[in-house]
């Protein structure tokens, strides 16, 4: 059986950048709506990721927040076929137009900055990507990815094919197939 993996590009899809540099925001750091995709963080980062308190910097992120909600920006991704959105899902394992399936996970992209009162907080950054449900893929069979083995074991690394891994492991995972129960991965 020939077995692929599918690998997602739900992630910040880089060819995208070039065109979004055309797009100027006109967000002010007053927009109320803003405050909506903060949140406040109790817990400060390890000192030496501490960034100081920068007005400018403020500025900055609270633009790239609202390419979510501009419809300039959203116009300009829609002419390359994408979507500007600061909540996506990594989907690799969802069921064929559906929104279930056993492997769907709720992703953002977080940015920190310190406030004046020494609080920090955190602000949804956009994605831009491909709607839901035509995520592109890359399928590769099995047998054409190779992982290291060996240190679980306490012997030498070697390199093995995904595919022989996965044969002489106990995994499971759901069918596909929805209602056909639970088989073994290869």
């Amino acid at each position: 059986m020939n077995r692929r993996l599918a690998f997602t590009s739900a992630f910040l899809t880089l060819a995208a950048l070039p065109m979004m540099a055309q797009w100027q925001s006109n967000a002010q750091a007053s927009d109320p709506a803003l405050s909506n995709q903060s949140i406040m963080a109790d817990l400060p980062p390890s000192p030496e990721q501490r960034p100081s308190y920068a007005p400018g910097y403020l500025g900055v992120i609270q633009k790239t927040v609202s390419m979510v909600r501009n419809p300039q920006a959203q116009q300009l991704a829609e002419k390359f076929g994408l979507n500007i959105m600061d909540v996506t899902w990594e989907d690799t394992g969802r069921f064929k137009n559906s929104a279930v399936g056993p492997n769907i996970s709720d992703m953002t992209i977080q940015v920190q900055h310190k406030n004046p009162d020494d609080r920090y907080s955190l602000h949804l950054m956009p994605v831009i990507r491909h709607p839901n449900y035509s995520d592109k893929t890359a399928d590769i069979p099995l047998d054409q990815i190779y992982i290291n083995v060996g240190n679980e074991k306490n012997k030498k690394l070697q390199k093995v094919a995904l595919e022989d891994v996965l044969k002489n492991s106990e995994i499971t995972c759901p069918s596909h197939n929805p209602g056909k129960g639970v088989k073994n991965l290869c």
